[in-house]
């Protein structure tokens, strides 16, 4: 019998609170207008067609400060995700997630997640070691615009690839926050919506706003920091990219995104580092080798370098300029 009306007896929070189960929830409330929620549900699984999710020792705590922040995690000891094609396992799983201001939009906040190995399929098909996913968005008060900072590290990656770990960091500053409430307003209208609209209406709807979102953010300028630092064939290998957007506040529409004009505003940065022994044992090891013998790839400290840099539609290569206006017609 369903627990709370409205929802499908198959619906993950029906089998949460089913009778029977025993899941265990604890309240407390402190005097500073704190509130701390609490809950051990155990093992659960869901069903749907053919995939099966099943979380072992499942666990989440929720807890409202006086000021209004909010943390809410999440622990499981083992997740498995299965189809008749594959097996995902994610074991020692912790998620958190962190808010300034619950009666405010979701900005500034975090997401945290952490997972001491991800195995797909067999462990000969991919096994990944140590992982660290973060989120962090901030609002900057004195330019009244949204930072996004995003990491992601694995510390070991086993598999057929010649990956073996990697390190991706990644900040997006300069985001006009009216833009960002306007799409969480929009989210949440189309939340309110679902159950008043068919199918085929929401997903129109959903499409139309979120194209307009994307206009929003092509308009506006915005800035951007990336690294990545790989283990692979044996070396480490670097990779720093900077990317400077004017924005094009005249754009009409995205139909008439012009990839010349993109060319001829944006500005790019990218700084490559490889260990060029490593390379040595990869298969760009003959190309590496002849366009060092020419001087198009220096070294340096046993590495190979690779730098470019984009301004005005002119591409620049270890010094090359490429003018790229003949390519595009510009």
């Amino acid at each position: 019998m369903p627990v709370i009306s409205g929802l499908a007896a198959s619906d993950p929070i029906q089998q949460l609170l089913a009778e029977g189960r025993r899941t265990a929830f604890t309240v407390l409330a402190g005097v500073d207008g704190s509130l701390h929620l609490h809950m051990n549900a155990g093992a659960l699984q869901f069903t749907e067609a053919d995939a099966r999710l099943t979380l072992d020792d499942l666990q989440a705590d929720l807890h409202i400060a006086g000021n209004g922040s909010a943390e809410m995690s999440g622990r499981s000891s083992q997740v498995t995700v299965q189809d008749p094609l594959n097996e995902m396992v994610l074991r020692d799983v912790a998620i958190t997630l962190h808010s300034e201001e619950l009666s405010a939009t979701p900005l500034p906040g975090g997401l945290g997640i952490r997972a001491s190995q991800l195995q797909i399929n067999q462990p000969q098909r991919l096994t990944m070691n140590g992982i660290s996913i973060d989120y962090a968005a901030r609002q900057e008060a004195d330019t009244r615009t949204i930072t996004l900072q995003q990491s992601v590290q694995i510390d070991e990656i086993i598999s057929e690839l010649p990956v073996e770990s990697l390190t991706l960091t990644s900040e997006i500053t300069g985001i006009d926050e009216t833009i960002v409430a306007g799409y969480i307003a929009f989210m949440r209208e189309a939340q309110n919506r679902m159950q008043s609209m068919s199918d085929a209406q929401l997903q129109a709807y959903v499409a139309r706003n979120s194209e307009q979102f994307v206009l929003e953010l092509v308009r506006s300028p915005l800035q951007q920091e990336s690294q990545l630092i790989l283990q692979a064939y044996g070396g480490e290998h670097r990779a720093e990219l900077q990317i400077d957007w004017p924005g094009m506040a005249g754009l009409p529409t995205l139909d008439d995104v012009d990839v010349r004009q993109v060319v001829s505003v944006i500005g790019a940065d990218l700084d490559i580092t490889a260990n060029e022994e490593a390379l040595s044992r990869s298969p760009l090891a003959a190309t590496v080798r002849a366009y060092v013998t020419q001087g198009v790839l220096p070294q340096e400290n046993g590495n190979i370098l690779l730098n470019a840099s984009l301004r005005n539609s002119v591409l620049v290569v270890n010094g090359q300029e490429i003018m790229l206006a003949p390519f595009l017609n510009l």
